[in-house]
């Protein structure tokens, strides 16, 4: 059996998450937020991108340790924030 992408289920926002900061700590230099919504959309086009903003806009505030916020829209890996 083929799964085509029609067929794929929506990302849940623990997973839209996950992806999300996998996506930050794979970009040092930081990730702008259009930037980020537009990968993970990229990845699964089946997710509503409503919910993808709705996951990624604070994700400084729930993951301190691991993502850091320097200025506006850009987020960046915790360990080469400055």
């Amino acid at each position: 059996m083929i799964v085509t992408i029609a067929e794929m289920a929506k990302l849940t926002t623990h997973q839209i998450r996950e992806l999300a900061l996998r996506i930050i700590s794979q970009n040092p230099g930081g990730i702008r937020y259009s930037q980020l919504v537009a990968a993970i959309s990229s990845q699964h086009p089946e997710t509503p991108q409503n919910t993808i903003h709705g996951s990624v806009w604070n994700l400084d505030a729930l993951h301190p340790n691991v993502v850091a916020k320097p200025s506006r829209g850009l987020y960046k890996p915790v360990e080469t924030a400055d």
